[in-house]
């Protein structure tokens, strides 16, 4: 499994082209957000790679973005999001919720902020 050599959509290519791993870790905070994820995860799927998404040490919000981005994609089979839990007044509570040992998201719109006035 590559973790700490992904950064890039370039270091996904050079990892499965050279058959080095058949597993992705992919970071949103490492590689840069929710779009270069989605282009990782797609280079690793036409490479035929599993992926994972996992986490930095990201509050609520970062996480909420992972758990978006790993349900809509088939090939990550796994995810370790769990660093919202160590975030003591994490200014994003109840993004995410955890459930019977599944992670969820929360039922509002895009990543479940609301604006609050």
């Amino acid at each position: 499994m590559a973790d700490e050599s992904l950064k890039k959509l370039s270091d996904s290519f050079t990892l499965t082209s050279r058959q080095a791993v058949d597993f992705l870790n992919i970071k949103l905070m490492k590689v840069g957000g929710i779009t270069p994820a989605l282009q990782i995860n797609s280079s690793a799927r036409s490479a035929n790679a599993r992926c994972m998404i996992g986490g930095m040490d990201e509050c609520s919000l970062g996480i909420s973005a992972g758990l978006h981005v790993a349900l809509a994609r088939p090939n990550i089979s796994h995810a370790d999001l769990d660093s919202w839990m160590y975030i003591e007044n994490d200014p994003f509570a109840g993004l995410v919720i955890l459930e019977d040992g599944y992670l969820k998201p929360n039922l509002l719109p895009g990543l479940g902020v609301i604006k609050r006035v």
